[in-house]
C-alpha cells in the first residue's frame, strides 16, 4: 500500500441538454514509470477506463479515450490534447490523473500540483481551467495523488503494508440532469491518502459508492454519493491492521438537478369503472448515505462504546418510525436472515462491532412509511 496524498474532483455541468450523438471523452494521465507506484497507476488506468466506458454505454454516449503515459506524461502533451479536442456543448469531458503530487508552501489552491516530466508547477485547477474552456456540458477533473506541503517538487508515495434496474436512471441524474459545479479532494491539507496494488483507496471508495448506488438505491445526488464515498473511505482505513492513518475527503457542491418532466396521470375508464392510478410509493426522506453513515458509525470502534450508544439513541427516530424491521443479508445479497426488530438490530450492531467491516443500505429492497422513514430496511452486512 502506498500513500497518495490527494484525490480531487472538480465538476462543472454547464448545459443540461443532450443528444444521443453526444460523446464522453476521457483523458487519463498516469505515471506508469514511477518505481514505487507504477504498479498501482496501471491498475487505476484499467479501473477508471472500464468505469467510464460503462457509464457511456449506459447513457448512449460515444466513448472516446486518450491515455497519456511514458513520453506523453507531460504538461505539453496534455495541453496539446486538450487544445486539439473538438467538444460540443452536449459532451461530457473527464480528466483523470494518477501519479505523484504535492503542494508548495506558497500555493494558494487547496488542490495538488501534478508531478509530470516537463514542469513542476502544474496545478489541478490550471488543468481544470483549460478543460472548462472547451465548453462541454459536464467537465470533471479527478486526480489521485499526493497533496502534502514540500519544499521542492520531489515526492513519493511510500509503500506500506495492507493489513439494479435503475442503473441508467441513477447515471442520468448524476451526469445528464445536473447543472453546477463540484470540487472534491480526498484529503484535507497536510493529510495523506493511501493506496495499494489495487489502486487508490479513495478512488475505490468513490467507485464503490457509485457502483452500489447504481444497483441498490432509489435516488441519488452528488451530496449523498460523496458522503457515502467518505463513509467507505473511513471503513477501509479502519481495516488496515496497525494503521492510525487519518484521511478525510473534502468537497463543495453547487448543483441544481433538472429531472425529467413529471406528467400527471388521469384516471382510466375501464368497463364503465373509473380506475384511479396507483399512488406513488413513498421515497426515503433522508439519503441512503445518511443512513449508511449512521449504521457504520455504530460499528466504528474508533468511537467509544458510550458515544456509539448515544449516537444510536439520538438518531433512532430520525430514520425509523416507532415500529420498524430489518432484513439483513450477510456478505452477498442472497444469504438472507429473518426480519428482526430494528431496536434489537441496532443494539446488536454496537455490541458486535468487531465482527463487522461495512454496512450497505439496499434502498430498492426497503420500504418506507408515509413520512419517508425506513419501515422495513434491507441492509448488506460485510464481515
Amino acid at each position: 500500500m502506498y500513500k497518495r496524498l490527494q484525490i480531487c474532483v472538480l465538476l462543472v455541468l454547464l448545459i443540461p441538454t443532450f443528444t444521443l450523438a453526444s460523446d464522453l471523452r476521457l483523458i487519463i494521465m498516469a505515471d506508469v514509470q514511477a518505481t514505487d507506484i507504477g504498479f498501482s497507476t496501471m491498475k487505476d488506468i484499467n479501473t477508471i477506463e472500464f468505469e467510464f466506458e460503462t457509464i457511456a454505454k449506459e447513457l448512449n454516449l460515444n466513448f472516446k479515450k486518450t491515455i497519456l503515459t511514458y513520453d506523453q506524461f507531460t504538461r505539453g502533451s496534455l495541453y496539446k490534447q486538450i487544445s486539439d479536442l473538438t467538444v460540443t456543448d452536449t459532451d461530457v469531458l473527464v480528466f483523470y490523473y494518477s501519479g505523484h503530487g504535492f503542494a508548495l508552501q506558497n500555493t494558494k489552491s487547496i488542490f495538488p500540483n501534478l508531478k509530470v516530466k516537463d514542469v513542476n508547477n502544474l496545478n489541478l485547477t490550471d488543468v481544470h481551467e483549460q478543460l472548462k474552456r472547451k465548453n462541454a456540458r459536464l467537465c470533471m477533473s479527478f486526480a489521485d495523488c499526493c497533496n502534502n506541503t514540500v519544499s521542492e517538487a520531489v515526492l513519493s508515495r511510500t509503500p506500506v503494508r495492507k493489513g439494479i434496474s435503475n442503473q441508467s436512471d441513477i447515471l442520468r441524474k448524476l451526469f445528464l440532469e445536473s447543472k453546477g459545479d463540484i470540487i472534491l479532494a480526498s484529503s484535507r491539507r497536510e493529510e495523506q491518502a493511501l493506496g495499494d496494488e489495487n489502486g487508490g483507496i479513495y478512488t475505490r471508495s468513490w467507485l464503490e459508492s457509485l457502483t452500489f448506488a447504481k444497483a441498490q438505491n432509489l435516488t441519488i445526488e452528488w451530496q449523498s454519493l460523496l458522503d457515502d464515498a467518505e463513509v467507505r473511505l473511513q471503513n477501509k482505513l479502519t481495516q488496515i491492521e496497525g494503521s492510525r492513518h487519518i484521511q478525510h475527503s473534502i468537497f463543495e457542491i453547487n448543483v441544481t438537478v433538472y429531472g425529467p418532466v413529471i406528467v400527471k396521470v388521469d384516471p382510466v375508464i375501464k368497463d364503465s369503472v373509473i380506475v384511479e392510478p396507483a399512488p406513488p410509493k413513498p421515497l426515503p426522506s433522508v439519503s441512503f448515505s445518511e443512513m449508511n453513515k449512521y449504521l457504520n458509525t455504530l460499528v466504528d470502534e474508533r468511537i467509544s462504546l458510550q458515544k456509539r450508544w448515544q449516537i444510536l439513541d439520538l438518531n433512532r427516530n430520525k430514520f425509523f418510525p416507532p415500529v420498524a424491521q430489518v432484513k439483513e443479508y450477510i456478505n452477498l445479497i442472497e444469504n438472507k436472515l429473518e426480519p428482526v426488530d430494528v431496536d434489537i438490530f441496532l443494539a446488536s450492531l454496537v455490541s458486535r462491532a468487531q465482527a463487522i467491516k461495512e454496512i450497505n443500505v439496499v434502498e430498492n429492497l426497503s420500504t418506507f412509511s408515509d413520512q419517508g422513514k425506513y419501515q422495513i430496511i434491507t441492509i448488506q452486512e460485510i464481515r
